[in-house]
């Protein structure tokens, strides 16, 4: 089975991929194509962000806190299914790469939103009558 922590590192290694694959574009470009000063200024503070964020999901690994790896995680899943662009219905083999990718990050969702039965938890008499409130 996976566990909350497992999705957790995948999908921030997921992340570390998506953040250097973005860094190398955005490279290449400056590279090829002819920008203004402030073009230049805005590629190297979006290489600037994905080089931080990298660097927080490292520290977030090496930190070993679970809970602060799936909460990182669950908003990485949840930018990741607001972000993703849905095609038009004319072009199946993106229609099919779209659902690939909600469908995949849906269960990642999934998984990380697991929380296992509070074992310390009180059980609660559902039997008895309350105090106040609705009758």
């Amino acid at each position: 089975m996976e566990t909350p922590r497992e999705i957790a590192l995948l999908v921030m290694q997921k992340d570390d991929i998506h953040s250097d694959n973005k860094i190398q574009s955005i490279r290449h470009l400056m590279m090829c194509a002819r920008l203004t000063q402030e073009g230049v200024l805005q590629y190297r503070s979006e290489i600037a962000f994905c080089t931080t964020r990298k660097r927080f999901n490292q520290q977030l690994i090496e930190s070993d806190n679970t809970e602060l790896m799936v909460l990182n995680a669950m908003k990485i899943v949840s930018q990741v299914l607001c972000e993703t662009e849905i095609p038009s219905g004319k072009n199946m083999e993106e229609v099919q790469k779209y659902k690939k990718i909600v469908d995949e990050y849906s269960h990642y969702s999934t998984v990380l939103s697991f929380e296992p039965p509070s074992t310390s938890e009180a059980t609660v008499d559902r039997n008895r009558r309350s105090s106040g409130g609705f009758r």
